[in-house]
């Protein structure tokens, strides 16, 4: 006589329902986060005009204050995905951490000059860099914001010269060569990344073609040209 009773290995209606309720938890955190990084967008938008870029200090200042929620956010996430399930449901937050390196990195450049490091970035919106945690930045996620990072200096390069600041767009530009650099050093397994760093020298041509504009208009002179762009010109 044969055993007529459903397997539960054929359908288990537990695990479907444990993993519905997972993604909506990830979902209401996220939704939570998004209205935090288009106020961040909408401080730092600013520096695109004349405005915006006198008070570059106080509209980093206001885009910091909505990392509050985004770490609270994403403690929240780190709670919600079980462990060893992260690369099971990451890409439902994909967007928002590369959104969120995109605006981070460009804060800590406006204030510093400087790059903004995986780790630090990590650290900014309070999950981990170390690949080997059950929650960590993935290094896809953060190059991505970097490229976007640097497609946002080349207009604020432009709106800099705009305004008559000859000195930023060559800060700038000795910063996006470097990154372009150290970017075309890595070894990418992923295509659309790979193609996504290739297109940075369009941002390089950008840049040096602007430079060389002031330069024959006589606001710039050779000594002004930082390191990185005399090499690049070598």
């Amino acid at each position: 006589m044969t055993d007529t009773q459903p397997s539960k290995t054929v359908f288990d209606g537990t695990g479907l329902l444990k993993k519905r309720n997972i993604v909506s938890e990830i979902r209401q955190a996220i939704k939570e986060m998004k209205p935090c990084l288009r106020r961040m967008s909408v401080f730092l938008v600013s520096i695109f005009n004349e405005d915006g870029m006198k008070m570059i200090p106080e509209r980093c200042q206001n885009a910091r204050l909505q990392l509050v929620k985004i770490r609270e956010c994403y403690s929240r996430l780190t709670t919600i995905v079980p462990e060893n399930e992260y690369h099971r449901f990451r890409n439902l937050w994909r967007y928002q951490t590369v959104r969120a390196a995109h605006l981070v990195l460009l804060i800590v450049f406006l204030e510093t000059g400087t790059l903004c490091s995986r780790k630090e970035f990590a650290k900014t919106i309070g999950v981990h860099d170390d690949q080997m945690e059950r929650f960590p930045i993935n290094n896809e996620e953060y190059l991505n914001g970097l490229i976007n990072m640097v497609s946002d200096l080349v207009r604020y390069a432009v709106t800099c010269v705009t305004y008559r600041d000859y000195e930023t767009p060559v800060q700038v530009a000795n910063f996006v060569i470097k990154v372009s650099k150290s970017l075309n050093l890595l070894r990418q397994k992923k295509e659309g990344l790979r193609k996504r760093i290739r297109s940075l020298k369009f941002d390089v041509k950008n840049l040096e073609e602007l430079l060389y504009d002031l330069s024959l208009r006589n606001h710039l002179k050779p000594k002004h040209l930082g390191a990185e762009m005399m090499k690049n010109q070598d």
